[in-house]
């Protein structure tokens, strides 16, 4: 998975795209986690709390680039990306089952018995691409050169939205839910 975001929070843990389960149980997501030291992205798995955080981390009021990677079963290797380098590696023997919720800018999680919506992200999201196979490291680096997620492994592309004047998965034709998103400066992406 991978996207462009900005904000001008460096304090706070944020989601910036993830897929869970529909009742909120586990998840595999990408966050923005400005409450760590140096503010870096990882990848994140619930229900086993395993993280994979990158060497390097984002500024406020810049566009990064941001993408995660998830691979194999028992274990499973995850990989944080900012700006295509900087990767943040780990592994854990668990792997989250029958996934078919995507969130944007937030996480959808079962706390007391109900979905609600956490870790809500801060600033401009754009270019959110979800694939079924993991991308190579020169794969993550082209998106952050600006190459846009319909152009890598377009064949294994399972969800993209630009969000840039619409708000709908380009690889499926699904219309999303708009919680509150509006129109903001996008950055340079190469189609």
């Amino acid at each position: 998975m991978a996207c462009w975001a900005k904000t001008t929070d460096t304090s706070n843990g944020m989601c910036l795209l993830s897929v869970s389960r529909n009742d909120g149980t586990a998840w595999l997501s990408l966050f923005a986690n400005g409450f760590l030291a140096g503010d870096p992205v990882t990848a994140y798995i619930q229900q086993s709390d395993t993280t994979a955080a990158t060497t390097t981390g984002y500024s406020s009021g810049v566009w990064f680039h941001a993408a995660a990677t998830f691979s194999g079963n028992t274990p499973m290797s995850l990989q944080a990306f900012i700006n295509g380098g900087s990767k943040g590696t780990n592994s854990v023997n668990y792997t989250p089952s029958n996934i078919n919720c995507t969130t944007i800018g937030a996480l959808a999680a079962n706390i007391g018995g109900g979905n609600q919506f956490f870790n809500q992200f801060g600033g401009q999201i754009g270019d959110c691409g979800i694939w079924d196979v993991v991308l190579s490291d020169d794969e993550i680096a082209s998106l952050a050169d600006g190459m846009s997620c319909d152009k890598v492994r377009p064949q294994s592309l399972r969800f993209y939205t630009p969000l840039v004047r619409d708000i709908a998965d380009y690889s499926r034709g699904l219309a999303l839910t708009n919680n509150s998103t509006t129109v903001t400066d996008h950055p340079r992406i190469y189609a």
